[in-house]
């Protein structure tokens, strides 16, 4: 199944270009391999950030990379041309706030590994109401007679 080509909205295209700029202007010119290898993002990711394909970058994913290139978030903020729509900054706001705004974007859960067995049965529920094709391998009555090796092979 696609999936439907995420939009990303002017700020974080703003963003993205930013990043872009300071990777090109940053001294030695580091590559997405070495910037991985010192973030803890993943190639793939950064790659997706600077290029704006798939999910746009998330607040831990835009920290990351302004504590790597040196840049305060306000400033990386700035440089993109984006004003905070109120008068909160990340340096002023409080860490209720930031921790209220993080989680409300990133629609925060618990890792599954973290779950009760309660919990991790409503998670894969609430992924099957989502999205029942990527469950589609458990229920195929077909599944046994494909994996020995039958049509649709």
């Amino acid at each position: 199944m696609t999936h439907p080509q995420t939009q990303w909205t002017p700020a974080e295209q703003a963003i993205s270009q930013t990043l872009n700029q300071l990777k090109q202007t940053n001294p030695g010119q580091p590559t997405l391999r070495g910037i991985s290898r010192t973030t803890g993002i993943t190639y793939s990711r950064l790659r997706d950030i600077l290029n704006q394909q798939h999910g746009a970058p998330t607040i831990s994913e835009i920290l990351t990379l302004c504590q790597y290139f040196d840049i305060t978030p306000t400033r990386l903020l700035q440089q993109a041309g984006i004003e905070p729509a109120a008068q909160t900054t990340l340096e002023t706001a409080s860490d209720d706030q930031l921790l209220a705004e993080t989680a409300r974007r990133l629609k925060a859960r618990k890792p599954i590994s973290l779950m009760t067995a309660d919990e991790k049965a409503d998670y894969v529920i609430a992924k099957y109401r989502h999205d029942p094709l990527t469950m589609a391998a458990s229920t195929d009555p077909d599944k046994q007679n494909e994996m020995r090796g039958g049509d649709g092979r």
